[in-house]
């Protein structure tokens, strides 16, 4: 497969296209979205599959990249905004869009594995560290938090909130406040644990932020809201999308630290890419840094080079406004190339194993276990989740009901003369066929010597 570079844009109509980043060409399309104007809307899982939140109902939405329809239409607890999956391709993470709760599930199995309440209003926005370790998220309360993946996978995680009342939440890693308004993107560099970070928001702040040290280093001010931005691969200058339809570059070699930096000296002046109508949505750097692509409510993807600042192609198959756009290699295989084994991709599940009902619970762990369905009584004593308990006397009734045996079960049952009576016989047809087999093989021991000693005589 050739290792070219492609974007991939969806629009507010719902339409995804995979288009060539250098020539313009559409390489796929893919329908049945309804994504709407959620940012970040759209995320990679590996290299095999395409996951899109979907406006309006609590669904997302799964594509291989081989076909042009959904490959699976998973319903969630609730609606979400951003989705995000891990470098890996193992986990993908949502940002509810009522409760500020953040859903993890595994791709391979579709298990809900965590349910955590991240921020006070909704998530805007999330972003895994290279290495999978933490997972960073940004909400409308301002907030940008870090949380440790292996504290949200470990059962025996430490169930702190954020008040400090335990059994309510988890702790986060790190929290910077910064922000006074909602947060609207948060761009993680290389490093895992010890990676700078870029966040965006509103209040058109730009601050670059040390998840090792937890601090912020330094942050920028730029004449209008930011609606995203993101960082090039080498972390030498960073990007930022502002709603009066300028792209600002800004140098990370010559960041201003000690405090908050006006943008808006001649030499900053002169670092903007101009042309977009509208408000720029959303933001994607080339792998080697040289192409900048965006996207804009004007319903064009423009696609930049870096150091000229010029235009240098323009995408306007997209009909409405330009919520999510992504840069990666080539995922379409082309025609007539040996097709590899895709990676396991299951439904995402809606609830996760302790919010199951009694019935499903013990079908779940009979399918597990290879076993037969779990009697509704067994499940109703062991499911702590199940409202419907019964009193004491009434359980230990029921129990005893539902454990002897009725009359019909009693005369099918044979007595204990009969069940001897078969057993001794099957014992004894056993044994004589053990006593034929030994003499059997005597007989052939004593063929086999008489055989040898001729040999010997000779």
């Amino acid at each position: 497969r050739k290792m070219w570079e492609v974007a991939t844009s969806v629009s507010v109509d719902g339409m995804i296209y995979t288009w060539e980043l250098r020539s313009g060409a559409v390489l796929a399309t893919y329908r049945g979205n309804h994504s709407g104007e959620a940012n970040q809307a759209l995320a990679t899982i590996g290299a095999d599959y395409l996951a899109a939140s979907q406006t309006g109902k609590p669904s997302i939405h799964m594509w291989s990249w081989r076909k042009d329809q959904p490959l699976h239409k998973s319903a969630i607890p609730e609606r979400v905004g951003p989705v995000c999956a891990s470098y890996s391709g193992l986990y993908l993470a949502a940002g509810g869009q009522t409760s500020g709760s953040v859903y993890i599930w595994a791709v391979g199995s579709g298990t809900l594995l965590k349910t955590f309440e991240a921020h006070y209003n909704k998530v805007t926005t999330l972003a895994f560290t290279q290495d999978d370790a933490v997972l960073v998220t940004g909400g409308e309360d301002g907030l940008v938090q870090a949380w440790s993946m292996a504290v949200l996978l470990d059962a025996g995680g430490a169930m702190v909130d954020k008040k400090g009342e335990e059994g309510r939440g988890i702790m986060a890693l790190a929290t910077w406040s910064d922000h006074t308004l909602p947060v609207t993107s948060v761009c993680v560099g290389y490093g895992g644990t010890c990676c700078r970070m870029l966040s965006t928001s509103l209040d058109r702040t730009a601050r670059l932020l040390d998840l090792s040290s937890r601090s912020q280093l330094a942050a920028v001010v730029v004449p209008a809201a930011i609606t995203t931005g993101v960082m090039d691969p080498c972390e030498t200058c960073c990007y930022l999308a502002a709603a009066d339809g300028n792209i600002y570059q800004i140098d990370m070699l010559n960041f201003p630290t000690g405090g908050t930096s006006l943008l808006g000296t001649d030499e900053h002046r002169a670092k903007v890419f101009r042309g977009h109508t509208k408000a720029v949505t959303c933001l994607s750097v080339s792998f080697d840094g040289s192409i900048v692509v965006s996207g804009s409510v004007d319903g064009t993807c423009r696609v930049w080079d870096a150091s000229s600042k010029q235009l240098v192609r323009q995408f306007e198959v997209h009909k409405s406004p330009i919520s999510s756009l992504l840069v990666m290699f080539n995922p379409v295989e082309p025609l007539g190339e040996e097709k590899r084994p895709l990676a396991p991709c299951k439904p995402l599940q809606k609830y996760g194993r302790a919010e199951v009902d009694s019935g499903e619970l013990g079908a779940v762990v009979s399918a597990q276990l290879g076993a037969q369905p779990m009697h509704p009584i067994w499940s109703r004593i062991h499911d702590p989740y199940n409202t419907h308990h019964l009193p004491p006397h009434r359980m230990a009734m029921d129990i005893q009901e539902q454990t002897q045996p009725t009359q019909k079960q009693k005369e099918q049952q044979p007595g204990p003369s009969s069940t001897s009576t078969s057993s001794s016989s099957t014992y004894e047809q056993q044994i004589a066929a053990l006593k034929q087999e030994v003499e059997s093989l005597k007989t052939d021991n004593a063929r086999w010597k008489d055989l040898n000693k001729a040999l010997l005589s000779r």
